[in-house]
């Protein structure tokens, strides 16, 4: 009862699901996460009344914090950040052959997309199940909203609560295109969910690009 970081309540849920503890990075990832949460104000109040998939619940809880697991020999706790974590330029992409054109292949959507979805909060002080649902925009306008409702069941905070709401509906809704390419080994750093820069004339110039799959090949090609 007395938890409210996000990456402590987190971490107790992982150890209570039978995950030893010595493969949850305790000391590194979730101490530095902690750190970023506090830095926010972002605090969780909140219990869990209703059996829930593993896979479901630890999703929630990731958006009510706007963070990513990552599981190497350890698990991490990673908030996400807008911030570029490479820029790939024409060397780092290859080709079709050794003269033939490049793997990169730039398609723009032509589905017309939400500006808007919802979030559903539980004011402090009220019952657990006793949810305010708000109509919150990705970005400004909330012209046309989409089905997609955010349950803030531990954020008790309103303003906290729209904003993280706001940051899962930009990374859900506000998709231009879809990008595809070969890269070289390189770029084995870069996880899904980072955000990457395009860069070069012959990719349609300099442009921003969320990650959210990655398959490695044989000769770590991903």
């Amino acid at each position: 009862a007395a938890i409210t970081n996000p990456a402590d309540i987190i971490k107790f849920i992982l150890l209570d699901m039978g995950v030893p503890a010595a493969e949850i990075d305790s000391a590194g990832s979730f101490a530095t996460a902690a750190a970023i949460y506090d830095g926010w104000g972002l605090a969780w109040n909140g219990a869990l009344w209703y059996l829930r998939p593993r896979e479901e619940l630890l999703a929630k809880l990731l958006i009510q914090c706007h963070s990513t697991l990552q599981v190497t020999d350890k698990i991490g706790l990673y908030p996400l950040s807008k911030t570029s974590m490479a820029t790939v330029a024409k060397a780092q992409i290859m080709r079709e052959g050794k003269k033939g054109p490049s793997t990169l292949k730039k398609t723009a959507t032509t589905k017309e997309a939400s500006d808007s979805g919802y979030m559903a909060w539980q004011a402090s002080g009220e019952t657990q199940d006793e949810f305010h649902k708000i109509l919150v925009p990705a970005k400004a306008t909330k012209a046309t909203p989409g089905g997609d409702v955010f349950e803030m069941f531990f954020v008790q905070d309103s303003q906290h609560a729209q904003k993280l709401a706001s940051l899962a509906l930009q990374r859900k809704l506000l998709k231009r295109g879809e990008v595809n390419y070969k890269g070289k080994g390189t770029l084995l750093a870069l996880q899904p969910s980072d955000m990457i820069t395009i860069f070069h004339a012959d990719y349609g110039g300099t442009y921003a690009v969320m990650i959210d799959g990655i398959k490695i090949a044989r000769g770590l090609i991903m």
